[in-house]
């Protein structure tokens, strides 16, 4: 839930208790009409308790299940942000269930304006098709696949005792295939890191504030490594980094999590286009 989204009656940004206001007035006709105010994710939302004189906790929530806040919104909350998660390994327990495959996405990939249903199309039951050759009929199957695009996601389906570690079910880009226990890589042995490989790499850090606005992070039992740096602001304010904000300066030490690859150069490279959206701090190893 958000208090704050863009008014397609207005075209404008408006409070959830202006538009509740203006709801009591007239001013306003339709609770769906409001989308989120990220320009990358702009999902459909409904202003709660329209109408109502005495309407307590007035907020702005997804429309649909299906069309939840993408990851890494600038908008959504902690809220959301374990929404997304939940259904995505949901999604991803149904694929795996079935014998599919998890196919890693860049938040870009996600429906932006658009229905939410050709995303989700992919993570329906699995479809049967024939074809004809001579007097044979012969019937291919394609196969059940769900798309993952929140690292938390990730964190949990490892957490999860259901899901075999070792069995090949994650699809990266260039159609490579491989377990849970290969996407997740240790910093603490710089030997098992491969250049230009993206996986989930975790380690012990310390954070630090970089040049006012940067979040430094510096692995402690990696010395070789390059830091990290990512948005201090972006990433403090997120479910993601609020770990994070009990050891930034405090020379205390924090677990990290994130997706991306070391680069031919020696420098750490993002999954998607910003870091915030691919580090997760955790006070426990969690693994």
């Amino acid at each position: 839930m958000v208090k704050e989204a863009f008014s397609l009656e207005l075209q404008d940004k408006i409070s959830a208790d202006l538009a509740h206001n203006k709801s009591l007035i007239g001013k306003l006709k339709d609770p769906r009409a409001f989308e989120c105010t990220d320009t990358k994710c702009k999902i459909q939302l409904t202003c709660t308790k329209w109408q109502e004189k005495d309407g307590k906790r007035i907020y702005f929530t997804p429309s649909s299940r299906e069309s939840l806040h993408i990851a890494g919104c600038k908008a959504s909350g902690e809220e959301e942000e374990v929404q997304l998660s939940t259904f995505e390994k949901e999604e991803a327990k149904n694929s795996v269930i079935k014998n599919g495959i998890i196919v890693l996405k860049k938040i870009s990939d996600q429906r932006k304006k658009k229905d939410a249903s050709s995303t989700l199309n992919e993570t329906k039951n699995d479809t049967t098709y024939t074809t004809q050759s001579g007097n044979n009929t012969n019937k291919a199957k394609r196969s059940e696949r769900s798309n993952i695009t929140s690292i938390m996601t990730l964190i949990n389906l490892l957490n999860d005792p259901s899901f075999d570690k070792d069995k090949p079910f994650i699809q990266l880009p260039e159609n490579e295939k491989i377990s849970l226990n290969e996407l997740f890589v240790s910093v603490d042995d710089v030997t098992l890191i491969q250049k230009n490989k993206i996986r989930v790499f975790y380690g012990k850090v310390k954070v630090s504030t970089y040049k006012d606005t940067a979040l430094k992070i510096d692995f402690v039992n990696s010395s070789n490594l390059p830091f990290l740096f990512t948005n201090k602001k972006l990433m403090l304010d997120r479910h993601y980094g609020k770990q994070a904000k009990k050891c930034v300066d405090k020379d205390k030490e924090i677990y990290v999590f994130f997706r991306g690859y070391l680069s031919s150069d020696n420098k750490w490279k993002p999954y998607n286009e910003e870091f915030f959206k691919d580090l997760y701090f955790s006070l426990e190893k969690g693994i």
